[in-house]
Parts: C-alpha cells; structure tokens; sequence
C-alpha cells in the first residue's frame, strides 16, 4: 500500500510535521508528487494521481490524502482491515457539509434512502489503483450531466455550477459519486478517515473576527476544546486519518502541537522519529506542459 498525496510545497509546516513523520512512524509508504507548475485549481491533484497511477500494480491499494492539513494515526494492517471491512472499491472521508454546492442536498438524500446524510469529503480516500485509474480515466471532466439526465437539474443551472466550481476536485469527485454510487462508499462512522472542521455556515458567521483576532476569538476557543476534547476520545486504532478541514482547525492542530496538549500517543507518533529508518518519503517531481496537456516525470 501506498500513500499518496500532492504538494507544491514540499518544505510546508504541516507536511514536514504531521503527514510524514505520522508515515515514518507507522512504516506507511508514502509517495509526495512534487508539481512544477502553477496552482491554478485543486483538480491539479486528480490530474496527477492518474498520471502516477500508470506506473503501480493495478491490485496495489493506494490512500490518498490532502497534504496540508492531515496526519495518519493507523498502521497497514489496521488500515487494510478496515478498508476490506467496506462493501466498494473506493472509500471516501466524509464530512458534514454539502460542499461546494448546498444545493445538491437532495440528490445525497436519494442516495443514503432518505437517511440523515453525510458528504463526500475528496481530501482522504482508499481503494486499488485499478478502481481509481478507471474513474480518472472514464472521467477526464465532470461527469456533471448526471445531475441533468438523472436528478433533473436544469441545464443552465449545471452549467453555472461547472463554471463556479470548475477549480474543485471534490465537485468533481462529487460528481463521480452521483454518477457510480455502487462503486464508492463514504466513511460516515469515521473507521478510517475523520474530519474535523466545523459546519461552513458555522465558520462564515465567525471568520471575520478570527481574522481579526486570531487566537482570542471566540470560535477559535470554542474549536480548540471542542478539538482537544475529540483527539482525546480516540484510541490507537478507532480510525486512520485526520484532517483538519478548514482554516481555524488547521490553527488549532497548530496550537495543539505547540502546546504540547495533543493526546500522548500522538504526540509520539509525531516526534519519535524510530522508525525513520525504515520506508519513507519518495518525492516524484512533475511537470504539466500548459500548452499540450502533458504531464512529464522529471524525477
């Protein structure tokens, strides 16, 4: 198994002290591919997951994982254990809003029989290389017709949305989930991926004064115990993935860290470089040719 993430920044805080030393602790295999080129928008990151997929064992399982706010908390075998526990070939995190679009509500309601439900969240997701390169590959471009010809959306409104959200790979992967519903199963109990951040109407409402205050906000107090006291109730092995999912979480994980005041066990996974010796990092520079499409592997 590998994991795999993109990052433009490989010298990032966050990288360097939370997604890889939590690899190098539990021997994970993790792969960074490095993109030479502008960051016009995060489908960037399918682009080059399906360029780098070409190269593996179509049976290989592959965790994906934002790079920037997450950290791993699992070894293998508990992640493959509860990865075979799932009745699909991919497994995505899931998180409480309906994002980017609101409006898109009923169509999960439909899905999960009109259960309360959970949404697709694309910064963690598991499944074989196999499974993943055939979306990417059936897929170039959202498959937002499926919102057309069979959630009977108006045309104009898909094409407002493609144009709002055409910067979005979790619109897109969004999509695929409308699109193949059989084939992808969210984690809506958090066995594997859990995301943290607070709803977005939540979040609009508070972060003007974040901004102005920073650390001395009231949403900032308010998450960094409602954080503190989540990482507290999680044991070695209940889930895999972490990840602070918007900006004032990302800062608590920050302050958490620096405080000294994340649960023991993770603070060891994140300072006890032990296992270091062991599997690593492999950084894989490439470059996307804007002109041609291309995406070239330069190291």
């Amino acid at each position: 198994m590998k994991v795999i993430t993109v990052a433009s920044d490989i010298n990032n805080f966050f990288v360097n002290k939370f997604l890889i030393p939590s690899c190098q602790y539990f021997d994970l295999d993790l792969v960074v591919l490095n993109p030479l080129t502008t960051w016009h928008h995060h489908k960037i990151k399918d682009q080059f997951l399906a360029y780098y997929l070409k190269g593996l064992d179509p049976d290989e399982i592959v965790l994906f994982t934002d790079a920037y706010d997450t950290l791993l908390i699992n070894d293998f075998a508990g992640i493959i254990d509860a990865y075979h526990r799932f009745n699909a070939n991919i497994v995505f995190s899931s998180e409480i809003n309906c994002w980017p679009e609101p409006a898109l509500l009923p169509i999960y309601h439909k899905i999960a029989a009109n259960e309360d439900p959970v949404f697709l969240n694309s910064g963690g997701f598991i499944g074989k290389v196999s499974s993943i390169a055939e979306i990417l590959h059936r897929y170039p471009e959202s498959p937002s017709h499926i919102l057309h010809t069979k959630y009977k959306f108006k045309s104009r409104q898909v094409r407002d949305y493609d144009e709002n959200y055409q910067w979005s790979n979790q619109y897109y992967w969004t999509m695929v989930y409308f699109s193949q519903p059989d084939a992808i199963d969210l984690d809506k109990d958090s066995k594997l991926f859990l995301t943290l951040g607070m709803s977005v109407s939540t979040f609009d409402a508070n972060y003007q004064e974040y901004r102005r205050v920073g650390t001395n906000s009231k949403i900032f107090t308010y998450e960094f115990d409602r954080i503190r006291d989540v990482l507290r109730t999680i044991n070695y092995g209940k889930t895999a993935h972490l990840h602070f999912n918007n900006p004032i979480s990302k800062h608590v994980l920050f302050e958490l860290f620096k405080r000294e005041q994340l649960p023991d066990w993770i603070i060891e996974i994140l300072t006890d470089n032990h296992k270091s010796v062991g599997k690593s990092k492999t950084i894989v520079t490439m470059k996307y040719n804007e002109q041609t499409g291309a995406i070239e592997k330069i190291i």
